[in-house]
């Protein structure tokens, strides 16, 4: 479904967005509740079903993080770079938004999540973040999904990038 949206309310260019359209994106993003598990993902056709929607948070991910690893700067150039969904301005997630998709107690992204995470047994699940340590400029945070811990690590170890599609604000860095 795509369209242009035009001030004075006219829509140009495609198609007029289903009546119940604008309820359904900011029931998406409802701080209030909690979306029930079963419909807390969406994998989205309009992005090639490379990326999947979280109700709870209004953020797109990936479908299937990156299975390379890199250094914390090269994972952020990975996401800007990447056009997965066919689509460009993917980034680095926070750490925030990174742990959003950890579930409660346990290193695992939540039941029901369509997630394709990389599976080396060799390798930790560990997933870079863009936020930098305020206190030591040479590490950025991480998250792991194999125990359930957010650490700061040094930029110039190898994890894992998954990026995130949506408006950045600079205070979360």
């Amino acid at each position: 479904m795509t369209f242009v949206a035009i001030p004075f309310g006219r829509v140009v260019g495609a198609q007029i967005p289903p009546k119940n359209f604008f309820q359904e994106i900011f029931r998406a993003v409802t701080w209030s509740s909690v979306v029930p598990p079963a419909d807390r993902f969406d994998v989205l056709a309009d992005f090639n079903s490379e990326a999947v929607l979280d109700r709870n948070t209004g953020l797109v991910w990936q479908l299937a993080p990156s299975t390379q690893r890199f250094e914390w700067v090269d994972s952020r150039s990975a996401c800007i770079n990447s056009a997965s969904g066919g689509r460009r301005g993917w980034r680095l997630p926070s750490i925030v938004e990174l742990t959003t998709l950890q579930e409660p107690g346990s290193p695992a992204v939540p039941p029901n999540a369509p997630f394709v995470l990389p599976d080396d047994p060799a390798v930790p699940r560990i997933f870079w973040s863009a936020t930098s340590d305020a206190a030591d400029l040479t590490n950025a945070w991480v998250a792991s999904f194999e125990v359930a811990l957010s650490f700061s690590d040094e930029k110039s170890r190898s994890h894992y990038a998954w990026c995130v599609y949506a408006a950045m604000t600079a205070h979360q860095y």
